[in-house]
């Protein structure tokens, strides 16, 4: 059975997809304000240890012991940094899941953070300040995202994911007016069978925006489906509008490798705080 292209041409796209990053890569370090490292979280990973952390929750109980009846040695403050120790084998239902506490040491002293409170990343511009936690509603996941405004006030996003593991990409606003930063989650299935995208949020100067969801899904040896954008900095970029492509393919006859492809693209704008025109539904 196929799942969406052969081997080979998986291989080639694979080599593709490295490229491109190694491009992105090259790109943020000349072109971009924000110097960033790609990274790759899931709900069943576990955060690294010696590394430190921005705090995702607000007056965090900061404990003697891995207990939650145990002595809090200070309540600290959404985004301090913290660096991660131990961790430990006390669990607590949160958000939907079971976090484990994990030792941690901030300002000289060590003490035990429940781990859903820590965000997964910090992402920074000059105005805010970004942090990120999974939560899960009954069987779906779903992210969570905190801003801290230059005034210290804090807003929270929520936004539902199709395949669990994710990296996060803050870009400059690639040329597009009323834009000043782009928050990309990358939501890639790797299995078919499982619906994924990219998740675009603008920064603007009325707040973060989501701007809108990306789709990319196939059936094994059935058919797939696939959307993508283009910004004007991009390869084929068009100046202030984002290039919109969809494409819908399906097999027919393996022996002879038969597949029908269809295509369409139009050209988004960014106008009074969203894209236009919206979005087409299924």
């Amino acid at each position: 059975m196929r799942c969406i292209m052969n081997k080979k041409t998986v291989f080639i796209n694979m080599k593709i997809k490295i490229m491109r990053k190694i491009l992105f890569f090259f790109l943020l370090t000349i072109n971009f304000t924000i110097a960033q490292n790609e990274v790759y979280h899931s709900p069943n990973a576990d955060l690294q240890l010696g590394e430190y952390y921005a705090l995702f929750g607000d007056d965090v109980k900061f404990r003697a012991k891995a207990a939650t009846n145990s002595k809090v040695l200070a309540l600290l403050k959404i985004g301090s940094d913290v660096e991660l120790l131990e961790k430990t084998t006390k669990t607590l239902l949160y958000n939907g899941m079971e976090s484990p506490f994990y030792k941690v040491k901030y300002n000289g002293k060590t003490g035990y953070i429940l781990g859903g409170l820590i965000s997964l990343e910090k992402k920074q511009t000059a105005n805010n300040t970004y942090l990120f936690a999974y939560k899960k509603v009954e069987f779906r996941h779903h992210l969570l995202i905190r801003t801290i405004d230059s005034k210290g006030g804090i807003s929270e996003q929520e936004t539902p994911l199709g395949d669990t593991s994710i990296s996060i990409i803050l870009s400059d606003n690639k040329e597009l007016k009323g834009i000043e930063h782009i928050l990309r989650i990358e939501n890639h299935p790797e299995a078919c069978g499982i619906v994924g995208g990219d998740i675009y949020f603008f920064e603007t100067t009325n707040g973060l925006k989501k701007a809108i969801s990306t789709t990319i899904f196939s059936e094994a040896g059935l058919h797939w489906y696939s959307e993508n954008l283009v910004f004007p900095t991009d390869e084929n970029g068009i100046a202030n509008r984002i290039l919109y492509k969809e494409e819908k393919g399906e097999y027919g006859d393996e022996a002879s490798n038969e597949v029908y492809v269809a295509t369409t693209s139009r050209e988004l704008r960014w106008e009074n705080g969203e894209l236009l025109p919206k979005k087409m539904e299924e």
